[in-house]
């Protein structure tokens, strides 16, 4: 299974969006969702179908493919912001159908959620892409 994490926050604050675990005393200011059976490749076709395309930028480059944290492309970001809730029913179907995505309608939601924070605080939408594909041995 595939997933999304998802952080609104400054570049700068990438890192500590994704692998610096506080200690549960102090809060910070970073909102952070988890979209469960949705990758990149989802996030993609959302792109083709509300922008010209889908131009992520590279945020931090790690050493294994979950510690790559990506800015979503702002075009996108943008037009999920402005995603109104009459046309949000309609671009769920067409974002299932274009991807096989089976519950696009909770994602987009999120999504939208999390664009309009962003688009708010003036922030980038980041994300990085986990999956439980090998992480498991065989025989346990």
């Amino acid at each position: 299974m595939f997933w999304l994490d998802l952080a609104v926050a400054s570049r700068r604050d990438a890192e500590r969006a994704y692998f610096e675990f506080e200690d549960g005393t102090d809060e910070d200011e970073i909102t952070r969702a988890r979209l469960e059976d949705v990758s990149e490749f989802e996030l993609a076709h959302l792109g083709m179908l509300l922008t010209d395309g889908f131009n992520p930028e590279l945020v931090l480059d790690g050493d294994a493919p979950e510690d790559i944290v990506t800015a979503c492309d702002p075009a996108l970001v943008r037009a999920l912001a402005g995603l109104g809730d009459s046309d949000a029913p309609d671009l769920a179907r067409r974002w299932e159908n274009a991807s096989g995505l089976a519950s696009a309608d909770a994602a987009l939601d999120t999504l939208r959620d999390l664009a309009r924070e962003a688009s708010h605080r003036a922030l980038p939408l980041l994300y990085a892409q986990g999956s439980d594909r090998g992480d498991t041995i065989a025989g346990d």
